[in-house]
């Protein structure tokens, strides 16, 4: 996505600093007799904040980043779906998480946090003693990577769900996944709540979890 990069590294910011201060500081040249004094200084920082508020920064409108977002989990949940042709629609179920991947460059869009890499989360619940988690993490920014795995989890291997903090402005909570000796996290937006609960109700028997407490880390947001 052309630009993305520059969301994340917020390059948009400066410009809005410089459009805001390019009008105070004309004046201040203009009329300030301090100005005129230090003129060496002004003049070129008036330059500046103009060249700043006339380049333009190209990056997608916060419209065309979730809709990529949301194409990409649709897209893998097809793909998963297809897989299990013979498992009913409703025995598979998506969650649309981010990659704890270069987490720090978060962004907001309103109360909607973007992180650089998308995390597709499908449970697909094969019988009352199976359960297969497919992953699959798509990059935003150009410079993240994008693996694929499958887990697999039982009555004899469960798969453990356990909280580990609340983003309250980002209205996410990190979740910790482990199957054995293998783990993972994903930022899981606070509209996945009941998803999360009705993955641990149909697989309760290969799931360790305690939705009690994962529903205290949610209503922190």
């Amino acid at each position: 996505m052309k630009g993305i990069n520059n969301f994340f590294f917020r390059l948009d910011l400066p410009q809005k600093v410089c459009m805001i201060l390019f009008i105070p500081l004309l004046l201040f040249n203009l009329f300030a007799h301090v100005a005129l004094l230090y003129a060496y200084i002004f003049i070129p920082l008036l330059v500046l904040c103009l060249a700043g508020a006339i380049i333009r920064f190209p990056r997608p409108s916060d419209d065309e980043i979730i809709r990529s977002i949301s194409d990409a989990h649709a897209a893998y949940h097809e793909q998963i779906l297809r897989q299990y042709s013979e498992i009913k629609d409703e025995n598979t179920i998506l969650i649309e998480g981010f990659s704890t991947q270069n987490a720090w460059l978060k962004r907001n869009i309103d109360s909607y946090a973007v992180y650089p890499a998308c995390r597709s989360l499908v449970f697909v619940n094969v019988n009352e003693s199976e359960l297969f988690l497919h992953i699959k993490d798509t990059p935003i920014m150009q410079s993240t990577a994008a693996p694929e795995t499958k887990f697999s989890a039982s009555i004899e291997n469960k798969l453990t769900i356990t909280p580990v903090k609340t983003i309250k402005r980002a209205k996410t909570i990190l979740l910790d996944f482990s199957v054995g000796n293998e783990s993972f996290s994903a930022y899981i937006r606070s509209r996945d709540r009941f998803k999360i609960k009705e993955i641990i109700e149909k697989s309760h028997s290969c799931i360790t979890a305690d939705m009690r407490k994962i529903d205290d880390f949610f209503e922190k947001i």
